[in-house]
């Protein structure tokens, strides 16, 4: 099935004369965070403008057309086989303007180069999501969050969205109903796309505390997380991995625990500066020594590409034996030939 059919014509004669950037048969991989992938798109289009924004979701949900919209997709995976007909990316909407009490930002404003001015300006909330990639919007929908106990909610005064029926309207940070790392808009119980946040503007903390947590919290996005290889953070909802592994019925999960357990002790004994490969334990004992390559050092949670190409059916099979031994769920969205996220549930059918 083409992604470009008849129907679209009276879309790209919208853009063309609105001066609407566009583009027909695009590479996913040139438009979002992993640069990697064989997947397609239709129509691309990049707004570079709030009310260009709205009229192309307006038009789009006038006609009953099917759509995606992303911010950097840094928390998106599309497959080699994915085709998305119509694919909204809204980095180019950039617009920030500080009020007295609020400040207000395009959903496409990056988050973390927003949390460093926000922060290096006194405001507080900001400091531990300074290097957290990704675009204000989706933050905002997803509920993203990081050091110090900052994530989105706490920090969120409302967001503008477009609902189903095309209306612009102001959500409250509490009809967001947030839950970790979800909101409404992220669990699909409304049907809506964010055009832009507000944030709540605090002054309490000295600069210099703010600027010391700025710092803290770079060094330990290089000790604690992945920053090496390429990467989507979290696959799994973090949340749940702990509380999963200490409830596991598995006798192999249970003795990869006791094991992490001692080699830590007798490292800290020791006072040696080794670390105690427990990702490539892990793989080891559920059989899989080829995952270990791909899985980060520092959590079993992060799948890392070092490749410059895509391995679905390897990518799938990691999701399929973490979901199976711990019963988590993904936190990323992964699209193959529509708009519609997968869930992983469908993937582990796919693969049994």
């Amino acid at each position: 099935m083409p992604l470009i059919t008849p129907n679209h014509s009276n879309l790209i004669k919208y853009l063309t004369n609105n001066n609407i950037a566009f583009e027909l048969n695009a590479d996913i991989k040139k438009l979002h965070w992993l640069k990697m992938g064989e997947g397609k798109v239709g129509i691309a289009i990049l707004p570079e403008k709030k009310k260009q924004l709205i009229g192309v979701v307006q038009m789009l949900q006038e006609n009953s057309s099917e759509f995606l919209v992303i911010g950097n997709g840094s928390n998106c995976y599309f497959t080699n086989n994915a085709s998305i007909p119509i694919l909204i990316v809204t980095t180019k909407l950039r617009e920030v303007r500080f009020d007295e009490n609020s400040i207000y930002t395009d959903a496409g404003v990056s988050l973390a180069t927003f949390a460093k001015g926000c922060s290096l300006e006194g405001y507080e909330g900001f400091e531990g999501l300074v290097g957290v990639p990704g675009t204000v919007g989706a933050a905002a929908r997803n509920n993203s969050g990081s050091f110090f106990d900052c994530e989105m909610s706490k920090i969120v005064q409302s967001v503008e969205i477009i609902d189903c029926n095309g209306t612009v309207r102001i959500l409250r940070n509490d009809e967001l109903a947030y839950t970790h790392r979800s909101s409404i808009l992220k669990r699909g119980d409304l049907d809506a796309v964010i055009i832009a946040v507000n944030f709540v503007a605090v002054k309490g903390k000295s600069l210099f505390v703010i600027k010391k947590q700025v710092e803290l919290a770079n060094k330990r996005r290089i000790s604690e997380l992945e920053v090496r290889n390429k990467n989507l953070g979290a696959i799994f909802v973090g949340k749940e991995i702990s509380p999963a592994i200490q409830n596991s019925a598995s006798l192999r999960v249970a003795a990869w625990v006791q094991i992490t357990r001692i080699a830590h002790r007798i490292l800290r004994h020791t006072q040696s500066k080794l670390k105690f490969p427990a990702t490539a334990v892990f793989f080891l004992l559920f059989l899989r020594p080829w995952m270990i390559k791909h899985v980060s050092t520092k959590a079993i949670n992060c799948y890392i590409w070092k490749e410059n190409h895509l391995n679905d059916k390897l990518f799938f099979s990691y999701i399929h034996l973490i979901h199976k031994i711990l019963n988590v769920h993904l936190e990323i969205e992964i699209f193959d030939k529509s708009p519609k996220a997968l869930d992983e549930s469908y993937i582990c059918e796919m693969l049994d």
